[in-house]
């Protein structure tokens, strides 16, 4: 029934809480003389192409004409994401590795198994900020119950400033156990 405010509206009703699927996590890749050391939580690592401009990386988008690092014509990186857990400091994290960390590492890409539960150290060689980066992985067995993934390709594109949906036309939503 309408009145002198105009039409109603229906109130919007919840029993429980919302899941808060707006929590932003971080990437984390190893600085100087700081491993990363974390527990991989997703099935695999999952190759993106990027660019590097305004101090961060950006996903490089396609159509390149959506894509303003292609329309700079700025250089494409690809790196490589995965979900992960870091025990000591008790967070969620996306673990970053470069295509140099692959090369010497294919497991990364192309395991043999799931590396849900394995440990990473990821380093970065040398003092340089931009120096090569190596990725070591561990099977062995952990203790204690291992966290659920989160949606790897919702919070690449929260990190990238990107609408959801974006991730999902990226294929990064795969329902293998990270997004």
């Amino acid at each position: 029934m309408a009145d002198m405010f105009g039409p109603q509206a229906d109130v919007r009703v919840c029993d429980e809480p919302p899941v808060d699927e707006t929590k932003y996590i971080p990437i984390v890749s190893p600085k100087p003389g700081a491993n990363v050391h974390a527990v991989l939580l997703g099935m695999r690592f999952r190759g993106v192409y990027t660019h590097f401009f305004q101090n961060r990386t950006k996903a490089c988008l396609y159509p390149t004409s959506e894509c303003e690092g292609c329309r700079q014509m700025l250089v494409r990186r690809w790196k490589a994401y995965c979900a992960a857990f870091m025990p000591a400091a008790g967070r969620m994290v996306i673990v970053e590795v470069t295509k140099d960390a692959v090369l010497h590492n294919r497991a990364l890409t192309t395991p043999s198994r799931s590396l849900r539960g394995a440990r990473i150290t990821v380093s970065r060689m040398g003092t340089a900020r931009n120096g090569p980066v190596r990725a070591e992985l561990d099977f062995r067995p952990r203790n204690g119950e291992l966290p659920e993934p989160f949606n790897l390709g919702d919070a690449l594109c929260r990190v990238w400033g990107l609408l959801p949906a974006v991730g999902r036309a990226l294929a990064l939503d795969d329902n293998d156990g990270q997004g």
